[in-house]
């Protein structure tokens, strides 16, 4: 996947390419499509964008960032927090957002979480300071985060949520009955939860690289730098990988059959 970068300045046709386009921040100036072009490869829809992401994932992604102790709430936009941006329709994620848990925490330095997020891509734009990046009073919140992440063997409060969105799942009427009055008002009800679920996604993946880095200090100190993808590598029980196992089901059951063999070969008709 190649990697990309939003300076912030922008051509002048650029600025107003797309009806959802956000203004770049001047004060997290570089944006990525690493780790942003697998979740939304294609430009957004103006409705997904707007409804589902600017009024609800993107509110909780900052506070989750938040309650990690890295950020306070007030250093980033109330109604379009930097944590990411929107430009020519597609998604970036922020990185001089990101790289501040980096800079503040005093177990991660930027080099490690770049690392991390990017692996040894050459392409990665350097860190430069900022007057507001240091924040020390900030370090005790971080530091008990810190040790939340390293010995929490549980966390009921996700297990609660994954309960709720099954539940959610299952109670889901046929959607082809509905009226487009029942299912705006549907869309209405469940908006807030984009809010809630994504607060504690931000927790969770804001905290995934925290394992790495320091397993990255020690390879370093022993001279193994594979450290890291040798311990991890083969952890389990990962909900976004449950469709790539089962597509890989799918592709057995099509594999021993020859009649569904020579389906997927004759493709479709797109006429």
């Amino acid at each position: 996947m190649r990697t990309t970068y939003r300076p912030v300045s922008f051509p002048r046709h650029m600025r107003s390419r797309w009806i959802t386009d956000w203004t770049p921040s001047a004060r997290w100036p570089h944006y990525t499509r690493a780790n942003a072009g697998e979740v939304l490869p294609t430009p957004a829809s103006p409705l997904g964008w707007s409804f589902s992401w600017e009024k609800g994932m993107i509110l909780g992604w900052a506070n989750g960032y938040a309650r990690s102790g890295n950020y306070d709430r007030w250093e980033m936009d109330a109604r379009r927090p930097e944590v990411i941006g929107s430009f020519g329709g597609y998604f970036y994620i922020n990185l001089s957002n990101v790289r501040m848990q980096g800079v503040r925490n005093p177990a991660v330095t930027v080099e490690q979480l770049d690392l991390a997020f990017f692996g040894a891509d050459p392409n990665v734009p350097p860190y430069t300071t900022h007057p507001d990046d240091e924040q020390p009073e900030y370090t005790d919140r971080i530091l008990a985060h810190l040790g939340w992440v390293m010995t929490a063997t549980e966390w009921p409060e996700i297990d609660a949520h994954r309960a709720e969105a099954g539940a959610l799942r299952a109670a889901r009427p046929d959607l082809s009955t509905q009226s487009s009055d029942e299912l705006v008002a549907r869309a209405r009800a469940t908006q807030p939860l984009l809010d809630t679920y994504f607060e504690v996604h931000a927790v969770s993946s804001s905290s995934s690289g925290i394992a790495p880095g320091i397993l990255f200090a020690v390879g370093q100190a022993i001279g193994d730098a594979e450290v890291p993808m040798k311990l991890l590598a083969s952890l389990g029980d990962v909900d976004s990988a449950a469709p790539s196992f089962a597509l890989w089901e799918l592709s057995r059951i099509v594999r021993r059959s020859g009649a569904l063999t020579n389906e997927f070969n004759a493709g479709i008709d797109k006429g």
